[in-house]
């Protein structure tokens, strides 16, 4: 564990954000068997990158020893569950959320927040590392995966999700009258915002296009792809959803007679 650098550019850390002095673990209760083995206790000494300006605590133990049976549990506050109930009656109309969105939540803990969204019908899942935690997710009918939240796991979720982008990009161009013959598509570029996507949980594709007429014509399409229904289900209004998202419009008198 290199505690003298900064865990996103490498910059040598120098600055103190905020000394807390030592403390244990977080929600490290003992038990009664436990007050006479003692405890550790490791210095809170928050520090900000001069460089990228990243604000990060050392890190003494591994995340698994301290998210392996963890002891908070979000539910527990009564005034926490009304702001994320409210919070979902208000998020829900104003990103017009429904049946063929989806909300993914980062750490969902107990599914104090998806469960609110339930009753909507709008699919959840949740990402929980601490198995208990997850375990009182499930027991509210929410799908979670017990998993650290990281680079692998988020290639792995983009790879299922961007399976929906093909046909949806196609019905994008097909309803702009633009035929696919007419065009060669480049590399993809998309971006997934894992968390309030795009204000409706959209995934962002921007496509570079060049007329197979001619070459020096060529630009770029961007295009929002909705997230399908979970199990494989089509929403029908996708490709309805994805063409009145799609940048192709200017597209239609180049490439349409090409």
């Amino acid at each position: 564990m290199d505690n003298q650098h900064c865990r996103f550019c490498g910059h040598e850390l120098k600055h103190s954000f905020a000394d807390l002095g030592l403390s244990p673990l977080s929600n490290e209760y003992l038990k009664k068997g436990d007050l006479d083995c003692g405890q550790m206790f490791y210095p809170l000494n928050v520090k900000v990158c001069g460089q990228c300006f990243l604000v990060q605590a050392a890190e003494y133990r591994r995340p698994e020893q301290i998210f392996g049976e963890y002891q908070y549990f979000s539910s527990y506050s009564g005034s926490w569950l009304a702001h994320c109930k409210a919070y979902v009656d208000q998020i829900v109309p104003r990103l017009s959320l429904g049946a063929g969105s989806r909300v993914l939540e980062i750490a969902c803990n107990d599914g104090y927040l998806l469960q609110y969204f339930q009753p909507y019908g709008i699919p959840v899942k949740g990402i929980e590392p601490a198995e208990n935690v997850a375990e009182e997710a499930r027991k509210k009918g929410i799908e979670v995966e017990c998993r650290f939240f990281g680079a692998e796991s988020a290639r792995e979720i983009a790879a299922k999700i961007t399976e929906l982008i093909p046909d949806a990009v196609a019905g994008a161009f097909e309803a702009a009258g633009v035929g696919t013959d007419a065009i060669t598509v480049g590399e993809l570029a998309i971006q997934i915002e894992l968390a309030d996507a795009d204000k409706e949980g959209s995934i962002q594709v921007t496509i570079p296009l060049t007329s197979n007429a001619d070459a020096s014509l060529s630009e770029s399409a961007s295009v929002q792809v909705p997230v399908a229904k979970p199990g494989g289900e089509e929403d029908p209004g996708q490709e309805a959803e994805a063409a009145k998202k799609a940048d192709v419009e200017s597209l239609k008198t180049k490439y349409s007679g090409t």
